[in-house]
C-alpha cells in the first residue's frame, strides 16, 4: 500500500515561490529534486558545483508563534544521510508569514529534541511520527517580509 502525498499545484507553488527568494538572497541554483529523494532541492553554486541538500517548507505563521521547528524525524536524517556522505550541508529553510529562515543542519545542534509529534487536522494517523523540534533562535534570517 502507496502513502498519500499531500503535495499539489498550490504547495508545489509555494515551495517554487520560496526557492526563487533563496536564490535570488543567495544567488544560487536550486534544483528540484523527484519525490524519491525526500529532500526538495540540490543547490548549486554560480559556477555549478554541487553544495547543499536543501528541504524548504511553507508555514502559515509568524516566526515566532511557537518556541521550535518541528519536522520529521525521518525528512531529518534523509537530508543529514545524504548530505554526510557526499561531503556537502543539508539546509532547512522555512517561509514564515514575516521571514524566511534558514539552518545548516547539523547533528551537534544545541536544544535539538526528539519527540513524537506531528499534525492531526488531515486524520492521517501516519502524520503522527517521531519528529525533530529545533529552536527558533537557531534559524538565521535569510528574507523579511512586508507583513
Amino acid at each position: 500500500m502507496t502513502r498519500q502525498t499531500y503535495e499539489n499545484e498550490a504547495s508545489l507553488k509555494n515551495e517554487a515561490d520560496t526557492a526563487f527568494e533563496v536564490e535570488k538572497a543567495w544567488g544560487c541554483k536550486l534544483i528540484k529534486l523527484p519525490i524519491k529523494n525526500q529532500i526538495d532541492f540540490l543547490m548549486k553554486d554560480k559556477a555549478g558545483n554541487s553544495r547543499a541538500f536543501v528541504e524548504v517548507k511553507n508555514r502559515a505563521c509568524n516566526r515566532h508563534k511557537y518556541p521550535t521547528y518541528m519536522i520529521s524525524l525521518h525528512k531529518w536524517v534523509a537530508g543529514m544521510n545524504m548530505a554526510n556522505y557526499l561531503g556537502m550541508e543539508f539546509v532547512l529553510i522555512v517561509n514564515w508569514d514575516d521571514e524566511i529562515g534558514y539552518l545548516k543542519c547539523k547533528s551537534s545542534l544545541d536544544g535539538i529534541t526528539v519527540n513524537m509529534g506531528g499534525r492531526k487536522d488531515r486524520g492521517d494517523a501516519q502524520d503522527i511520527e517521531p519528529v525533530v523540534h529545533i529552536p527558533i533562535y537557531l534559524f538565521e534570517i535569510l528574507v523579511t517580509h512586508d507583513v
